[in-house]
Order: structure tokens, then C-alpha cells, then sequence
């Protein structure tokens, strides 16, 4: 059973609304989340030298993802489609969680569009969809996640995985440019997401197949990139909505 109702606080147009700390997120129907404790992931030992705070939480859950995605969260995306509109793409860098991940994708080396955060992408998904469309679990509890906290999460199928997640400097001829996106530039080496048997995720980027969890994934990990810059409420929010909407699919 969901155990989170969309949130009832005002929204700003255009901005994202005020973080808020677990006994807030407990005042607008949310309980502490069951499973394990949330882990830290490695940092190899020259990224943390070149990127001061960089950290990777990681937790790991048996889920079972339900067939259609829950009434609380098809409302969080239906709301979010309402409130996001042309100034609001327009004006999303601005806010403190896109900041900071812009800050970050500038200083390893990123430009044009693959600078912007993953609300920005989402924000502009949505321009050009008319809406956040209903994808099914564990996407749009995922979704719902960055929309209301600009921190973006990740769901690995654990069963492709070996070893622990990590942050280490990409290999020459690692990275691959997006297909969809030929505008842009073929990445160069940058910090990743790795686990012993190589690369799982560009930084702020979601894994691709077959490392993504699905519906059908019965063991998910999911991640979450603690860049510099990036204020500690924004992710203990974002990682206790997660939890807590992600409840809902976990059998363990």
C-alpha cells in the first residue's frame, strides 16, 4: 500500500517549492520508510580529490513493481504537468538542486545541452509531450522523486550487477553520445557510476538497458549522486520520498 499522498504545500510557479526535513514529509502523510539503511557507494581517490563532497548513496530492496503506477503518484505527475509551462522551463536552472548539477556537469567538461540537469530534461520532455506521460513503475516513482525535490534517483536492476556501485573516472571509449540527441558532443572522460563490471550510468543520467530495473526487476538498487553544491535537505528529501513511494512494490 502507497504510503505517501501528494503533497498539499503551495507551489511556486516556476521555482521548486522549499525542501522539506522528514518530520515535515511525516506532517503531509508520510511514514518513516521500512528496508535497509541507505549505504555510500566508493569514490575513487582522484575524483574526490578533483570534486570535494561528491558522494553516491545507494540502497538495495527485493520489489515487486505493481502493473499500473499508484494513484498518488499519477496525481504528483498530474500536478507537476499543471505548474511546469514555458517560464518555469525557462526559469529552472535557477533553483538550488539544478543549479548545483549544472555547476557540476560544467566542471567535468560538459557543454550545450548536456549541461542541463535532469529536471531541466524532464521540464522540457514535458513542453514537448503536453504532459508527463504515465510510463508505469519504477519510472514514474522515479519522476515524481526529481519533480518534487529537482534530486534525481536511479533504479538498477540489481540481478545485472557485481560488486559494489562506485564513482571512478570513465575509460577513452566508454561513453557513448545519446542516440536520440546527435547534437551532442561524443562525451569525453568524466566521474561515472561503475560496479566491478563497468560502467552503469554517466553522472545525472540514467542507466541504460539492460542495466535500467523494469517492472519485471525483482531486486532493484537505487542511486542517488550527492553533487557538490547540492544541499543536504534536498537529497534526505528526495531519498525519503523515494523510499517511501517505492514502498509500494517492496516485498523485503
Amino acid at each position: 500500500m502507497l504510503v505517501v499522498r501528494a503533497s498539499t504545500r503551495p507551489l511556486r510557479t516556476g521555482t521548486m517549492p522549499a525542501p522539506r526535513s522528514p518530520d515535515d514529509l511525516q506532517t503531509h502523510g508520510a511514514r518513516p520508510p521500512a528496508g535497509p539503511p541507505v549505504g555510500h557507494g566508493w569514490v575513487a581517490p582522484d575524483v574526490a580529490e578533483e570534486h570535494p563532497g561528491l558522494e553516491l548513496l545507494t540502497w538495495t530492496v527485493a520489489t515487486d513493481w505493481p502493473r499500473r503506477t499508484p494513484p498518488a503518484v499519477r496525481d504528483l505527475l498530474a500536478r507537476a504537468s499543471t505548474r511546469v509551462d514555458g517560464p518555469a522551463v525557462l526559469r529552472a536552472h535557477e533553483d538550488d538542486a539544478p543549479a548545483a548539477h549544472r555547476r557540476f556537469h560544467h566542471r567535468i567538461g560538459r557543454r550545450g545541452d548536456d549541461l542541463r540537469s535532469p529536471i531541466e530534461l524532464a521540464y522540457h520532455a514535458r513542453i514537448a509531450h503536453g504532459g508527463f506521460a504515465i510510463r508505469g513503475t519504477p519510472h514514474d516513482v522515479l519522476l515524481a522523486v526529481l519533480l518534487e525535490t529537482g534530486v534525481p534517483i536511479w533504479a538498477l536492476d540489481a540481478s545485472t550487477s557485481s560488486g559494489d556501485l562506485g564513482i571512478r573516472r570513465s575509460l577513452l571509449g566508454e561513453l557513448r553520445r545519446p542516440e536520440d540527441d546527435p547534437r551532442t558532443p561524443e562525451p569525453g572522460p568524466e566521474p561515472a557510476v561503475v560496479d566491478a563490471g563497468g560502467l552503469v550510468a554517466r553522472l545525472g543520467r540514467e542507466p541504460g538497458e539492460p542495466r535500467r530495473a523494469t517492472r519485471r526487476t525483482r531486486r532493484t538498487t537505487f542511486f542517488c549522486a550527492r553533487v557538490p553544491g547540492l544541499p543536504d535537505l534536498r537529497v534526505d528529501e528526495a531519498v525519503w520520498l523515494c523510499r517511501s513511494l517505492a514502498e509500494c512494490g517492496t516485498t523485503g
